[in-house]
């Protein structure tokens, strides 16, 4: 018992009276071995042990009850010591105490003894011992008492006489109570009930009869344990009993612990409540022990009761006497801490798992509540309970909320049942908290029945309000007979009353029970409605049939709950639409508080139900609905801002037409739906237009056409161009008012035209304008205010009249001014708000809309009109907030548009000084603005009557030019030059003296500038500004006596840089050139014809507007809004408000009213003014070209003509005078020559002019002038042959020839060799020594070559035979490879000629042999140029080896580049049949082979190429800037036909770009032309042939250059390595000289030379490349080719032998240096010296970095770094020396004596792997046996060569021998990958890897499995790197299509490892490695998974196999 005591549990027998407890053990003894011994052999339970020698030593048995206890539990007797006569030794003294207890337990275990003689004779020693502590002795007539109960049979085991028996001795045992009962509490768990029974009445009897012993000794230890035995029973016994002995053990000593102990004493309640299984008896024991600890409890003031006092939480609770009582439950825990009130307790027994303590729960409740009531008084006899209240159950029914509404049954039955208890205490608990009241109705509807029983009988005890029974109708439902119906049926099915009346429902019983409910809170409400459609069907009529319940009780409208439940008003089952449209009608009333949106959404659902077709009753129920419905309310909800709502609306007026017509309210629909016309929302007012279209079928058809407009209107999205249809459908409405008289008259009821009143104007003061702040302009966009404003005020509908105490009638006019002009102006009143509206488009709409409201059709409203002119002039204008003062403006504007007679002239007269004063003077921009626009109207609509003003308007404006608002800055800009066009005759020259007075004070600047204040502050923009409109302003001077002064004034800014000013300036000399005479108009346009090309786009559009005759922006806006037809210079000055009275007839233009509508800008209309025709376009920046040359001629001819003798003079110096704009020299040239060939009388002028021009060098600032004066030059030799001589002397008239000269003769060659060849020996002598002459820059010598080449070509072979010995002479004297190419390029004219007799093309020819050899790609690339050149010229064998060479090349640019050079040039025309019988496929993998000749791994092993580091980069140069290509080509199109593009869009951008003189020059000079689309498409299936092929077939034609050229090259690659880099290599007997030429490669140095190292590889790569692919194209032609491949393999044995030893030699070396590392267990080996030095080495680094981090000293760190060097150098530096016994052991020898063996390995193992690219795709199966090989990159390219030849191979047919090889291969590989494991370390991934890759065509499935065991047996590999290829291997495996992989996966859960036919378990491989932790490869293993289950998720079928495995 160690275990559960801590405590000491020893006592002391006083001296006196150890010989009386030791007679008495001596004859207990006597009795246990006797009489107990005997009866031992009857029961098997006790059976007595007698202690031997060998037992344990008796004193720590004594000590240990429990080491007495035998297997069966009891105890046996004691032995040894017992016998002997006791002493009074102090060692001795424990042990009598230890017998004493020892043997009392038994004989206590023995009480219950099925003998008598045993029970009696075991209580005859109990009492002895008692009587041995009590001198007084036991009465012997309670012992005689007790041996009566112990000596009949009890079939309850004796309990009760135990207890009787201990209540009479247990006090005497008081010294020992605690050892008796630890050693009692062994027994708890015996098997034998009767035992456990009595050992457990005495131990509860013993820790009673001493409490104060087990307070303050024990600490209630062992009330502790029997608590705890209680569960333990069932564990040790199937029957118990015995367990009701613990439970009134636990009863009896309730006293002790019940305050003692709160935590214990609710352990024992929770535990007692929730015992399962209890009988009848333990019922009672139960409810008898609960009474006892409830009545004890109530003794202790809980926490929140009054009189109780909290405990400290740092004071234990004390017990009796002031010691510490402490709970078992946990140190420091209380009872008021825990429990509060106690009540928390049956809280914590509702739960969803166990209801065994719901059967005691109410009379548990009960009783407690009956202790913790106050007692009645004294002398009354009445019950504790009922009472009237009871706060702390109250407060614990109130805590049960949530259990209330719990989702598990379970627990809702226990709330039910603590509240159904608590009622019987406090019947009027519901009634005095009415929350309480809401769970009770709501539990009459449970799915558990038993909940809803409870419930039910609830509410029939609860109060209810007066003249509300519910006991009476309940009890009909009761005692009716049901025949055994269930729940439902009784109480969801009608019953019928006895007499036949109305019938009874449960929901009669709930509407009558929920008036005295209060109401349910709403997200109760919610949280039920939202759960609806989880719900069963059953369980959502009842959540319906609730939520009706209460919702009957909301007063508010909830939005949430009905947008809810509206949709199951639709739901496809009968009985939840009539559940559903039965709570709608219980929330009718809520519809009162609703909002419009609200209203709408419900009425769209509703509506829905209105069918015809549907069920009798259902339609009876949407009746009955539709009947509650607050129709009324949905004209509210017309207006709501919600779109989707108000088309809801729209569609419930419209759909219902026939209900309508049927009820007599159809007119009052179409009311509605005219009056909502003006929706905002385009959707909503399209959705009304339809509806209105009904109108069509009845007499006011006429409505549709307007309407329809309106509608079209709508869809354009222009909403000015909508109020235009407004105003037409409501003029349309107001002039047949009889026709629609009905519609009208129902849409204008009072309550219709009221209502919107109310909604524009409600906030509004009355004649007053509201404040933009303080009004909710959301609401125009709901609904704009325009169409009512319109409809109503041309109806003639009076406005509401003004509130007051008087009744007026609303068609009275009120006899007040303001009441007068609210009457009359009506309801267009609505729209002033809406004229300060900060919005543009919806502020303008209203001026236009309240100006169009002052119109019946064509006629003005004088009242409506005076009165918007009221609220201009004396609320808008003076109002604070910008937007109405902009409003005034822009109604007055509209006005003076409007061109109302008398009216406009007012406008005029009376604000024009306002419009200047607010333009002046206002801050703010926009108003500004609007005051510029009236200011602009003013000028166009009374030109002339503004003239008095026109200089005080130019001073304003002026100012506004330079305003800091670029809005205003440009609106004045517009309105400057049109203020000049006002100017009379009169006033011209006055105002072009201030335009050009302006302009010279700011360009002379200075003092006279500063002291201008409208020039002195002004920025460089503003002046710029300021000069341009200045200049614009002078064109529209209309003034032709200073016409050409201005034009004079104007000509010197054409030359300006500034391409603004040129434009102002040509459009103002344009504009007046009508005003000049014929030979100053000729003479003029003349000088401006170059401005046609000038580099501004702008100036061109002005230019090309000119020529087609297209008016300007100015001109334009002139002319759409013409003057007033009252303008004149005197205007008079009556005021509207006497024009405007109410008898006055003023009518309005018809397109004035129309044009209101529109800006100014939009009244003209015509092509996009900047946009250039398409014949001016094209140009893109004006080049010089024949075709601008062509447009100047044409030109001239139509817009100059000849120029009087006198005045050409003037035209020249014009168009010299414009060329000082570099600019604009060219196009001034061209036009010079132009003028030149119609005045031939200027030739000699113009063409010295000319030469000058060309005596200069060629520069990117000369260009364009040049090209212009070649251009101009053949321009006029064109015109006039004579004159060309001229020219010709003039240009070689300078003794020094400069590049311009050189360029203008080699363009004008032609010419010369046409008018004047035999010049041309001349022309030779002068500028053949500028060839040869290095004085001169290239580029002039270059220029001098071309035109030498030229003016040979003229005079003959003598002269070109010097021309070649200069070109000789050039091209020696030149590095530059573009400037060689260039000569060449020329060079072909003079071939074609000469033929290839001059050594020049001779030594050409032979360095293109040696170019094409070289190593570096791009000098491979140049030499196809000079090839191409002289391929007409060579020998065909000699054409053919450049055409194998390059054909066969290493590199695929070079290649095919080669390959179209050979085809266009027709090189292989011979091969064209054969090449036609071989169809290729280009997807195939022979074709991608072919393409790359070589395996990918190659490209990524490769070298890079030392030339392209070092050659220079050149800038890209775009030969499409204008991407034109892009634009025209189909790819373009395709994507601009996708998005709907318009081809016009791109037929600008299509045009190809002008070529410049200069590019034509350019592509003369070039021998080489381009080939034509038509030859391109003839041989394009030549050029889709790969290289090998083509060149194959040529090698068939040639097979002895072919053969040659094989074996020169494979002679040269063995040569290379026989000499090594620095021997020279010979050339082989036997080769001619096409094999010497041949002979290397690599160039005139020995093979894999190089300047900087001695080793080249890339050019021995190269070698090897084109050795490969020249026997790739070999195959098949001749016998030669076997011998060569043994010789290729012989090679590669060779490279990889050496490369063996040196790698042996490194790794020998390595070994014996510092430290080695072995690979194979990835761990580096070093000795123990080795280590220290590592470790010193490690220390020295440290104090190194610390030194340079303390002090910044790096001497430790030098010194460190040379150490690290010379360890570096112990590795790279070994030289061993190696020998060999065949032909390359010179090799080895050399290899091994290089500089670096690192460089010799990579250099030979980067041969041997080009090498063995070439040969295993040549001859892959043999290759197989270099999987030996050390390096990784040899053994890829292996694996690569075998699946690459492979696939191919089985792609064109599969054979027998070569699957049989394949699968010969597979088998090998496999078998060795199981014998030398061990040995092959990572090449067994590279094996793993071509198995994996050659399986999937092997038909074999036995090797198939044999491969698939052999990876996964990889997978736990030594080597990481063969593990990962394992894993991926069956991935791939899988991916392939092979069957078995999928079938490892079959068997998941893992149990075989293998399947049935020999399959691996894949998926138990992976289980155990992915539960490895210290497997590194999961990852790989997780994809494996990750592949494998995702194929099962997207392939519910098996992978198709490959054609080999199926």
């Amino acid at each position: 018992m160690e275990g559960l005591r801590s405590h000491q549990i020893t006592f002391t027998i006083a001296p006196q009276e150890r010989d009386a407890v030791s007679r008495w053990l001596a004859q207990v003894k006597t009795f246990f071995s006797t009489t107990a011994l005997q009866a031992s052999d009857m029961s098997k339970i006790f059976t007595p042990i007698s202690l031997t020698p060998q037992t344990p030593n008796p004193v720590s048995s004594t000590l240990n009850p429990v080491a007495s206890t035998l297997p069966g539990g009891m105890v046996g007797t004691a032995g040894g010591l017992i016998g002997t006569p006791f002493t009074h030794s102090p060692d001795m003294a424990d042990v009598l105490e230890g017998i004493t207890v020892h043997y009392a337990v038994q004989l206590i275990s023995v009480l219950g003894h099925y003998i008598e003689g045993i029970r009696i004779q075991a209580v005859y020693f109990l009492v002895a011992l008692a009587s041995v502590f009590d001198r007084k002795g036991v009465d012997k007539k309670k012992i005689e008492r007790v041996l009566t109960g112990f000596s009949g049979s009890d079939e309850r085991g004796y309990q009760s006489s135990v207890h009787e028996l201990f209540h009479y001795i247990a006090p005497p045992l008081s010294t020992m109570a605690v050892a008796l009962v630890a050693g009692l509490e062994c027994f708890y768990t015996c098997p034998d009930w009767t035992v456990r029974g009595i050992c457990n009445s005495a131990l509860a009897r013993i820790v009673y009869e001493n409490e104060r012993v087990f307070l303050e000794e024990d600490h209630l230890a062992a009330i502790w344990n029997l608590f705890f035995s209680i569960n333990s029973i069932p564990l040790i016994s199937k029957v118990f009993p015995d367990r009701v002995v613990i439970i009134k053990a636990l009863g009896l000593l309730a006293p002790l612990y019940s305050l003692a102990d709160t935590a214990l004493t609710y352990r024992i309640i929770d535990t007692l409540l929730r015992l399962k299984d209890k009988t009848a008896l333990e019922t009672e024991a139960i409810k008898g022990t609960l009474r006892k600890i409830f009545e004890k409890l109530s003794e202790k003031p809980a926490v929140g009761t009054p009189g109780s006092t909290p405990p400290t939480p740092s004071t234990p609770d004390t017990g009796a006497g002031g010691t510490v009582v402490r709970s078992g439950g946990g140190a420091g825990t209380h009872g008021s801490d825990i429990m509060g009130t106690g009540y928390t307790l049956f809280m914590n027994l509702l739960n969803p798992n166990d209801e065994y303590a719901y059967n005691l729960l109410p009379w548990a409740l009960e009783t407690y509540t009956a202790t913790l009531l106050p007692n009645p008084p004294q002398s009354s006899k009445q019950k504790k309970y009922p009472v009237k209240d009871f706060p702390p159950l109250t407060n614990f029914i109130q805590s049960l909320s949530n259990h209330f509404r719990a989702t598990p049954a379970l627990v809702r039955y226990g709330a039910c049942v603590c509240l159904h208890a608590a009622l019987t205490i406090c019947p009027t608990l519901v009634a005095d908290h009415k929350e309480l009241y809401v769970f009770v109705v709501a539990g009459a509807l449970d799915t558990d029945y038993l909940s809803a029983f409870l419930y039910m009988s609830m509410l029939e005890t609860i109060k209810m309000p007066e003249g509300v029974s519910l006991k009476e109708i309940i009890g009909k439902l009761r005692h009716a007979e049901y025949d055994a119906r269930n729940y439902d049926a009784v109480f969801g099915d009608s019953i019928k009353s006895e007499d036949g009346g109305k019938q009874t429902r449960l929901a009669d019983v709930l509407d009558l029970a929920v008036k005295g409910s209060p109401a349910m809170p709403p997200k109760q409400l919610h949280k039920m409605a939202n759960s609806l459609e989880y719900l069963s069907k059953q369980m959502k009529l009842k959540q319906l049939e609730m939520i009706r319940l209460w919702g009957s009780k909301t007063e508010k409208f909830d939005t949430f709950l009905m947008q809810t439940l509206i949709p199951f008003s639709g739901s496809p089952d009968e009985e939840i639409q009539m559940a559903t449209i039965k709570v709608l009608r219980s929330l009718m009333p809520g519809f009162k508080t609703a909002t419009p949106a609200d209203i709408s959404f419900a009425w769209s659902y509703f509506h829905t139900l209105m069918d015809s077709k549907i069920k009798p009753s259902l339609l009876q129920a949407v009746l009955g609905l539709v009947k509650e419905f607050p129709l009324h309310r949905l004209n509210e909800a017309a207006r709501d801002e919600d779109a989707s709502v108000r088309t809801l609306v729209y569609d419930l007026l419209g759909n219902s037409t026939e209900f309508w017509k049927t009820s007599g309210l159809y007119n009052a629909a179409m009311g509605m739906l005219l009056l909502a016309i003006g929706d905002h929302n385009v959707g909503c007012a399209k959705k009304v237009i339809e509806h209105l279209f009904q109108l069509a079928n009845t007499p006011m058809r006429g409505i549709v056409t307007p309407l329809g407009a309106v509608r079209d209107a709508l869809s354009a999205g222009q909403y000015t161009h909508v109020l235009k249809t407004y105003d037409d459908l409501a003029n349309h409405l107001a002039r047949d008012r009889t026709e629609y008289k009905e519609l009208i008259d129902a849409a204008t009821v009072d309550a219709n035209v009221d209502e919107f009143w109310e909604f524009y104007l409600k906030d509004v003061p009355e004649n007053q304008l509201v404040r933009p702040d303080d009004y909710n302009f959301g609401r125009n966009f709901v609904h704009a205010p325009f169409w009512i404003a319109l409809v109503l005020v041309k109806l003639g509908v009076p406005p509401p009249p003004v509130p007051s105490n008087e009744v007026v009638a609303r068609d009275v006019m009120p006899t007040t001014p303001a009441g007068k002009r609210r009457f009359l102006c009506g309801f267009m009143l609505c729209l002033m708000p809406s004229c300060g509206m900060p919005d543009p488009v919806m502020r303008r709409c209203a001026c236009i809309s309240a100006l169009r409201c002052c119109f019946r059709g064509l006629s003005a409203q004088p009242g409506i009109l005076r009165g918007l002119l009221d609220y201009v002039s004396q609320q808008m204008l003076a109002h604070k907030q910008w937007t109405f003062q902009l409003s005034a403006l822009d109604i007055l504007r509209l006005i003076v548009r409007l061109k109302l007679p008398g009216v406009a002239p007012s406008i005029l007269i009376q604000y024009l000084d306002l419009a200047l004063d607010v333009a002046f003077n206002t801050p703010s921009s926009i108003i500004k603005i609007g005051a510029l626009e009236l200011i602009e109207t003013f000028l166009l609509v009374f030109p002339h009557g503004i003239g008095t003003k026109l200089a005080e308007v130019r001073d304003v404006i002026r100012a506004l030019i330079v305003d800091i608002d670029p809005d205003v800055v440009s609106a004045a800009s517009r309105i400057f030059p049109l203020i000049f066009r006002c100017v009379s005759a009169t006033n011209g020259a006055e105002f072009y003296g201030y335009l050009r007075n302006e302009i010279a004070t700011i360009e002379k600047g200075g003092l006279e500038a500063a002291g201008d204040p409208l020039v002195s502050n002004l920025t460089r923009h503003e002046t710029e500004r300021v000069v341009r409109l200045s200049l614009t302003a002078m064109g529209t001077i209309n003034d032709s006596t200073i016409s050409y002064t201005i034009i004079q004034e104007l000509l010197r800014y054409l030359k300006h840089p500034n391409p603004g000013f040129r434009c102002a300036a040509i459009g103002s000399i344009l504009a007046q050139v009508g005003n000049l005479d014929g030979v100053q108009s000729t003479t003029i346009m003349w000088t401006v014809l170059p401005m046609y090309a000038d580099p501004s786009k702008a100036v061109r559009i002005v230019f090309s507007r000119f020529l087609h005759r297209t008016p300007s922006q100015l001109e334009s806006l002139c002319k759409a809004l013409p003057p007033h037809a009252d303008d004149s210079l005197i205007m008079p000055t009556t005021s509207w408000e006497e024009i405007l009275v109410d008898t006055a007839n003023i009518t309005v233009n018809t397109k004035n009213l129309n044009d209101m509508i529109h800006d100014l800008d939009a009244l003209h209309t015509g092509p996009d003014p900047n946009l250039l025709p398409l014949e001016d376009d094209g140009f893109h920046i004006p080049t010089i070209s024949e075709k601008l040359m062509a447009q100047f001629k044409r030109l001239a001819k139509n817009i100059a003509g000849v120029v009087p003798a006198g005045s050409t003079t003037e035209v020249i110096y014009y168009l010299q005078d414009l060329q000082k704009n570099p600019q604009m020299q060219g196009s001034a040239m061209l036009v010079l020559s132009e003028f030149c060939c119609v005045h031939e009388a200027c030739l000699t002028e113009i063409v010295d002019i000319f030469s000058n021009h060309l005596g200069h060098e060629i520069s990117s600032e000369t260009t364009n002038l040049i090209e212009a004066c070649m251009l101009g030059l053949r321009n006029i030799s064109e015109y006039s042959p004579a004159a060309f001589k001229q020219i010709l002397s003039r240009l070689t008239a300078p003794a020094v020839a400069n590049e311009g000269d050189l360029v203008a003769l080699f363009y004008l060659s032609d010419t010369i060799k046409e008018v004047c060849a035999n010049k041309a020996p001349e022309l030779l002598r002068k500028y053949v020594p500028i060839i040869t002459s290095q004085r001169n820059t290239v580029k002039k010598r270059l220029l001098a070559l071309y035109l030498n080449v030229e003016l040979a070509m003229i005079a003959g072979q003598d002269e070109m035979a010097r021309v070649l010995d200069a070109i000789q002479i050039f091209i020696d004297s030149v590095d530059e490879e573009d400037i060689k190419i260039k000569v060449y390029g020329c060079l072909g004219k003079m071939l074609s000629q000469l033929g290839p007799k001059h050594t020049l093309f001779r030594n050409l020819i032979n360095n293109a042999k040696k170019e094409v050899k070289s190593k570096d790609p791009a000098i491979r690339i140049r030499s196809l140029s000079v090839f191409r050149i002289f391929t007409k010229y060579l020998a065909p064998e000699e054409a053919m080896w450049f055409c194998f060479l390059y054909l066969a090349d290493s590199n695929r640019d070079v290649r095919k580049h080669a390959k179209e050079i050979i085809i266009l040039e027709g090189m292989i025309d011979f091969a064209i049949p054969g090449l036609k019988v071989y169809k290729p496929n280009p997807n195939s993998r022979r074709a991608a082979v072919l393409d790359s000749c070589k395996l990918p791994s190659i490209q990524q092993l490769g070298v890079t190429s030392s030339a392209n580091k070092s050659e220079e980069s050149h800038a890209r140069v775009d030969d499409d800037p204008y991407n034109v290509r892009w634009f025209s080509s189909e790819r373009r199109r395709k994507i601009t036909e996708r998005y709907g593009m318009p081809e016009s869009l791109f037929e600008r951008v299509t045009l190809p770009v002008t070529q410049s003189v200069m590019s034509l020059v350019e592509e003369r000079f070039a021998a080489v032309k381009k080939s034509t689309p038509e030859h391109l498409n003839k041989v394009q299936w030549l050029l889709n042939l790969d290289t090998i092929t083509i060149l194959h077939e040529c090698m068939r034609k040639y097979p002895a250059v072919a053969s040659e050229l094989v074996e020169a090259t494979l002679e040269s690659v063995e040569s290379g390595l026989r000499e090594g880099p620095h021997g020279d290599s010979e050339s082989p007997s036997g080769s001619g000289n096409l094999t010497q030429s041949s002979g290397q490669l690599s160039g005139s140095g020995g093979i894999g030379t190089d300047d900087d190292d001695g080793v080249d590889i890339e050019a021995e790569t190269h070698q090897i490349d084109v050795l490969s692919n020249l026997l790739f194209a070999h195959d098949g032609i001749g016998d030669r080719v076997p011998g060569w491949i043994n010789r290729v393999q012989a090679f590669i044995n060779a490279c990889n032998t050496g490369a063996k030893v040196i790698r042996e030699s490194l790794y020998a070396d390595l070994e014996s240096s510092f430290f080695f590392f072995n690979e194979y267990i990835d761990v580096p080996i070093v000795s123990d010296e080795q280590y220290e030095a590592l470790e010193a080495f490690k220390a020295s680094a440290q104090e190194a970095t610390l030194e340079i981090v303390k002090s910044g000293k790096t001497d430790k760190y030098s010194n460190l770094e040379g150490k690290k060097n010379e360890l570096n150098d112990m590795v790279d530096n070994k030289v061993n020396q190696c020998g060999g016994q065949d032909i390359y052991s010179e090799l080895c020898s050399f290899e091994v004596n290089s500089k670096s063996q690192s460089e010799q390995l990579r250099r030979l193992t980067i041969i041997a792997l080009h090498g063995t690219s070439g040969y295993g795709l040549y001859h892959a199966l043999s290759t197989a046996d270099m999987l030996e090989n050390e390096h990784r990159g040899i053994r890829i390219a292996v694996v690569e060569a075998l699946v690459i030849i492979t696939k191919i191979q089985l792609e064109a047919g599969a054979k027998a021998t070569f699957s049989a090889k394949i699968q010969s291969i597979i088998q090998s590989l496999s078998t060795r990958l199981v014998a030398e494991q061990a040995t092959l370390y990572r090449r067994k991934a590279d094996m793993i890897n071509l198995i994996a890759q050659l399986i999937p065509f092997i038909k074999d499935k036995a090797l198939r499995v044999k491969v698939l065991q052999l990876f996964v047996q990889h997978w736990r590999d030594p080597d990481s790197e063969v593990r990962v290829i394992a894993i991926k291997m069956v991935q791939l495996l899988g991916e392939s299509g092979i069957m078995e992989v999928l079938e490892c996966f079959n068997d998941t859960d893992g149990q075989m490892t293998t399947l049935d036919d020999g399959l691996p378990k894949i998926m138990r491989e992976l289980a155990g490695l992915i539960s490895n932790a210290e497997y590194g490869e999961k990852e790989y293993l997780q994809e494996l998974l990750k592949w494998r289950f995702s194929f099962a998720a997207t392939s519910p079928s098996p992978p198709p196999r490959t054609p080999a495995s199926s």
